[in-house]
């Protein structure tokens, strides 16, 4: 059995969206403490890493931290707050209610491929990152 990384983020690969995120924590991570995977590629080689993966995984971001599924506005939120601490203006978030938060990002989740497109298949990292993904 193979373990996961402490902090995993799973995205769609083929989201336009999801993928110019991944692009954006990457950018800003300097200390390199995430990890990325496609959720086609976590479904994939779940029995590897012995998941029960969470039934909805495909319709939003998730992010694995500490064997702790986080969803929907929740992983976006637990994301910054581990790439830049609370003092970031991203951590404002937490004050509306999750319902608000998690019916806004359902809404973008459901829209995402007609707003921002859908890539053909998934993007393969370039060789220098290649370390950070599953």
């Amino acid at each position: 059995m193979s373990s996961l990384p402490e902090r995993l983020i799973v995205f769609d690969g083929v989201c336009v969206l999801c993928n110019r995120f991944t692009s954006y924590v990457l950018r800003n991570d300097s200390a390199q403490s995430f990890c990325f995977t496609s959720y086609q590629n976590l479904q994939e080689r779940a029995t590897e890493y012995e998941l029960v993966l969470p039934k909805n995984l495909n319709e939003s971001i998730a992010y694995y931290r500490k064997d702790r599924f986080y969803h929907g506005s929740t992983a976006i939120l637990m994301i910054f707050k581990d790439l830049y601490a609370w003092f970031h203006w991203s951590q404002l978030g937490w004050l509306a209610p999750r319902i608000f938060r998690d019916y806004l990002y359902a809404k973008v989740a459901h829209k995402r491929y007609a707003w921002f497109g859908k890539l053909s298949s998934c993007v393969l990292p370039e060789s220098e990152i290649k370390h950070r993904f599953l």
